[in-house]
């Protein structure tokens, strides 16, 4: 299931939690740093709510690290990647 929330306030958690509980696993990927990003507070509602129901760990896969670059080119390698999302997906296997 790909779920695409648009916001995060209000954040639809309910939808999240019921995908979730379905398939037992979640991974989270955002153009946002990893580091102090909201991505971080998804996955500790999602372990807070749904411990049990899970088969594997949340992942989170966001964007290098550091200042976004303001080239294209050098968008490529700063934000996730379809391969770094495929790749991150076979760990929830």
């Amino acid at each position: 299931e790909l779920i695409d929330p648009r916001t995060i306030v209000p954040f639809d958690w309910e939808t999240v939690f019921a995908s979730v509980r379905k398939t037992g696993r979640c991974m989270v990927v955002s153009q946002c740093v990893d580091v102090g990003s909201f991505t971080g507070e998804i996955v500790s509602k999602i372990v807070e709510n749904c411990f049990d129901d899970l088969d594997a760990p949340v992942l989170k896969l966001g964007a290098k690290n550091g200042i976004a670059p303001q080239a294209h080119s050098l968008e490529k390698a700063f934000l996730p990647s379809v391969e770094e999302m495929v790749e991150t997906v076979h760990k929830l296997m």
